[in-house]
């Protein structure tokens, strides 16, 4: 569950980092039990059929190795759906034309393949969408990984389907001062079970 929401929501402000949006503008859809899919909307550049194909199905293959400023560069992250579903939604919005394709997962007789589902002319943003199909038994694994992961970015994608609960919690957590900090680290005090917090 957490490399499903660290890879996609690296990935997408990677997008935002490119196009020098805000990342707050990022949408971050957790899963409930009356939606179980885990989907995050970035407003980038959005990525060609080819693109897709070869990002999203060909393990090693990479667009951001020619930048530090960016996260990605190994070329697995955007495969993390796989980690979690047999298959997942990759949603392209890219030069006016909105693409949804299926990624489904290869074995040891196939490799993992992208198939355009349908493809239309639209006046939305650019960019791209990930659904990703969570197991009934996962959906609060993903709220937990969720919560902890994004509360140490400085800014924070939007989130939806917080509980209040959590949402307080998370709250909480950024509003608390660091023990200790330095250029790029902090460390944080006891919060959540933990004895202390490092993170860079």
């Amino acid at each position: 569950e957490l490399a499903v929401v660290r890879e996609y929501s690296t990935n997408a402000a990677d997008a935002h980092v490119v196009v020098d949006k805000s990342i707050n503008d990022i949408q971050v859809s957790l899963p409930t039990m009356e939606d179980l899919n885990f989907r995050i909307r970035d407003f980038g550049t959005g990525l060609t059929e080819v693109e897709i194909r070869d990002v999203y199905c060909v393990f090693g293959e990479s667009t951001k190795r020619n930048s530090n400023k960016l996260n990605g560069v190994l070329g697995y992250g955007c495969k993390a759906g796989f980690a979690h579903a047999d298959s997942f939604t990759v949603t392209s919005w890219n030069n006016g034309v909105k693409s949804v394709y299926q990624c489904v997962k290869g074995d040891s007789t196939k490799l993992h393949s992208s198939i355009r589902l349908c493809q239309e002319a639209s006046t939305e943003p650019s960019g791209i969408e990930i659904c990703v199909p969570v197991k009934q038994n996962s959906w609060y694994t993903f709220h937990r990984e969720a919560i902890a992961f994004y509360r140490c970015w400085p800014i924070m994608p939007t989130i939806n389907n917080l509980s209040p609960d959590d949402t307080a919690a998370l709250t909480k957590f950024r509003e608390t001062s660091a023990t200790l900090k330095g250029n790029g680290w902090e460390v944080r005090p006891a919060s959540d079970g933990a004895h202390g917090v490092a993170y860079m």
